[in-house]
């Protein structure tokens, strides 16, 4: 086996282990994972009644506070006044930036004998005599039997309204009248709760319903999937804003409401396999990435190696094309010198193997530090350039290489072409390049083609040959420096392989792109896009 194709083999079977060893460590982080999440689930279903029983605390938590801030002391009262108290309250509670538990919010004073009920603006605090609520007839009716004695509190059965009195000297002298908001605690308290206390990276653990504990019974909230069968967990809570803080005593704690809530197993199961499947994707992407940097390494490996043995087999054809004229060269110059060449004619044709040697040898360097310098920032001048000169500057410059190739150049340069901004010397060697690859390669076909039209912001500039083409196997590699064609090498075509590739990097170093299109045994044309100044 060849020193490469061993290479090869190791390359390919380092893909093969990396590949093998992310499949099996994805593996092992699904199994661990789960386990992890499956262990998660359950921790958090064996807390699901603390969870049940942070709703109701909250629920009380919210009301209360509420109640013991919007219901003022009898010493506020008698100190500042019933407006004046109220409004202070209700600037208290605003301040906290409260919830919007309630739709109403009254106070019920005695004046003479008689229950004056004024309903405060949850807006603004303020406070305004209207009439009695027609919906609220029993509450007043208890209000005014306690004008004239102890009374038992009013009891709404739903828990919806209830009244907070305000005691001077052992009597009531004022109640702060508060009505639950149904509709927001419906549609945005219990969810909210629900998604706080109940929900796993947003998957639901449970269902909860809340209803009046008192007959006749209502029910209050239901989860968005309805309440499942099952055992359940029931709770008492809502004791009417009953706090005992402070100077408020507002009497005996008493719940109005009752919270069920029923825990569903597929809900937890439906966490561990999201997260699992989650956690899966985050290992596959992860392991994808490391098996593509190990791909990438393997790739930019053999690019690296093909490169270096590019770069040799440079160094290698450089060298026997520099080696060829320099033996003519010194061969020449040596019969010269010694004399073995006396006679005029011969001594010119002697004097013109020189020069035209030497021409090749300059030509040879001119590519190699044109090669270089396309890759140099400001090695290329920047000025308006006449493509119809310079292309016709690059086929004179090539009429001898055609001519002895028996090539005939037809020539159809539109004559309005614009101008466009470059490198008149870098562009005259880009076509200078196509055309004598044209006469070195397919000379067979004795007929080489140029035109140049102008396509909207753009020139193109077509090369045209009728030789054997390019094979498609060879074409992908064509503008690769160091690249040289199979049956370029077999003939032992002089050249070193960085013609094409100088000619992509002056293109594009213009602004502009090259593409071959070729169906051997069809000839090739290369085109050339550059944009107008």
């Amino acid at each position: 086996m060849s020193r490469a194709a061993a290479k090869n083999v190791s390359e390919w079977t380092f893909i093969a282990v990396l590949a093998v060893l992310c499949g099996i460590l994805t593996v092992m982080q699904y199994r661990w994972t789960g386990d992890l999440a499956r262990a998660e689930a359950e921790r958090l279903g064996a807390d699901f009644g603390d969870r049940v029983q942070a709703i109701a605390d909250e629920f009380d938590a919210q009301l209360d506070d509420a109640c013991a801030t919007l219901v003022p002391s009898s010493r506020d009262l008698s100190d500042l006044g019933v407006e004046k108290a109220h409004l202070a309250c209700w600037k208290q509670w605003n301040d906290t930036k409260p919830l919007p538990m309630f739709s109403r919010v009254a106070v019920v004073l005695v004046q003479k004998g008689r229950l004056d009920y004024h309903e405060q603006n949850l807006t603004d605090g303020t406070l305004k005599i209207v009439a009695w609520p027609a919906d609220w007839k029993p509450l007043r009716t208890i209000l005014e039997g306690k004008i004239f004695g102890p009374k038992e509190p009013f009891v709404d059965p739903w828990g919806l309204v209830f009244e907070v009195p305000v005691f001077s000297k052992g009597r009531e002298t004022e109640w702060v009248i508060f009505e639950l908001d149904e509709n927001y605690l419906q549609n945005s308290f219990w969810p909210a709760m629900e998604q706080k206390h109940l929900s796993l990276k947003q998957q639901p653990m449970g269902a909860i319903r809340v209803k009046a504990a008192r007959e006749p019974s209502k029910v209050l909230h239901t989860s968005p999937g309805g309440f499942p069968s099952g055992k359940s967990i029931t709770l008492e809570f809502n004791s009417l804003g009953r706090s005992e803080r402070g100077e408020v005593n507002f009497g005996p704690r008493v719940a109005m409401w009752s919270l069920e809530a029923v825990r569903t197993p597929a809900a937890l199961e439906n966490i561990v396999n999201a997260s699992r499947q989650r956690n899966l994707g985050i290992a596959v992407v992860i392991n994808v990435l490391i098996l593509a940097a190990g791909v990438l390494l393997v790739y930019h490996t053999r690019k690296s190696r093909q490169l270096a043995q590019q770069q040799m087999q440079f160094v290698a054809t450089v060298s026997h094309e520099l080696r060829t004229p320099l033996t003519v060269i010194k061969g020449a110059a040596h019969n010269l010198q010694r004399g073995v060449v006396s006679d005029p004619d011969r001594v010119s044709r002697y004097l013109g193997v020189i020069t035209q040697n030497t021409d090749h040898l300059a030509d040879m360097v001119e590519q190699v530090l044109a090669q270089a310098g396309a890759h140099r920032a400001g090695a290329l001048k920047h000025a308006t350039v006449n493509l119809g000169e310079v292309l016709q500057a690059a086929q004179q410059a090539c009429e001898a290489e055609t001519q002895a190739a028996g090539c005939v150049v037809e020539s159809n340069i539109a004559t309005n072409l614009p101008s466009i901004t470059g490198d008149a010397a870098a562009l005259r060697r880009v076509f200078q390049n196509l055309i004598s690859n044209a006469a070195k390669h397919a000379a067979a076909g004795k007929w080489i083609g140029i035109e140049a039209v102008q396509h909207n912001d753009s020139i193109e500039i077509r090369i045209r040959d009728k030789g054997p083409g390019i094979p498609a196997a060879e074409q992908r590699r064509i503008f690769e420096p160091f690249v040289r064609g199979k049956a370029a090498e077999e003939a032992q075509t002089r050249g070193s392989g960085l013609g094409l590739s100088l000619v992509k990097d002056l293109v594009e170093a213009h602004g502009g792109s090259v593409t071959l299109h070729s169906e051997p045994p069809d000839g090739c044309t290369f085109t050339v896009n550059l944009p107008t100044a």
